[in-house]
């Protein structure tokens, strides 16, 4: 079954180190689950409604925490956890995505690949690079290039630092071929080039 690994920002919040980002495999049960609760909420009129991922794993300092959740409310969706600090439960939660912009992300990803949603892309670009082994993403790619071995050229003018998801690269693959079948779809893992960025779309 098809999975994507999510890396989010975690809203600031009272803790005396907050965590710098959770990181959590989305499958395809996961979106017909989140899609079966939204229709639930909907008929039942529900404010939210929330279901554990447990594989969900925060990063960026030395804590604890409940059992994440994903949390569906409105078609929108986040995931959230209680941080122990001292003697109270603190909540941390990441920024809300609409349920149409995960499942398009999901829909536009090759399996394994990693989606960095919302804002701030670059600084959660930077800490995946500088962390890829420790959040276990070494081998996940962050993005594809179209690109021509022989020439060192790569399609559309892009420059060499840029990476694309893999539907469009698949879709510029394409049309680099009607030009010459040399050009080739190249997958850029976290190791793979020097301080890469992520196109804008």
């Amino acid at each position: 079954m098809k999975s994507i690994k999510m890396v989010m920002t975690c809203n600031s919040g009272p803790l005396v180190q907050n965590p710098i980002a959770v990181v959590l495999s989305v499958s395809e049960a996961d979106i017909d689950r989140i899609a079966k609760v939204i229709a639930l909420s909907t008929d039942n009129d529900l404010s939210e409604a929330r279901f554990t991922k447990p594989d969900a794993q925060y990063y960026g300092g030395d804590f604890s925490a409940t059992t994440p959740e994903i949390v569906v409310s409105d078609e929108q969706v986040w995931i959230s956890a209680l941080f122990h600090e001292f003697d109270a439960e603190v909540p941390i939660n990441t920024p809300a995505i609409t349920f149409q912009e995960l499942n398009f992300a999901f829909n536009q990803s090759q399996a394994g690949d990693i989606w960095f949603p919302g804002t701030g892309d670059d600084v959660l670009l930077e800490s995946v690079l500088e962390n890829a082994e420790d959040w276990e993403l070494s081998k996940n790619p962050i993005g594809y290039q179209v690109s021509n071995p022989d020439t060192g050229e790569h399609w559309d003018d892009r420059p060499s630092y840029e990476v694309i998801p893999y539907a469009i690269a698949l879709g510029e693959l394409a049309d680099a071929r009607k030009e010459s079948p040399k050009w080739e779809l190249w997958t850029i893992l976290p190791d793979t080039i020097e301080e890469p960025t992520l196109a804008l779309m």
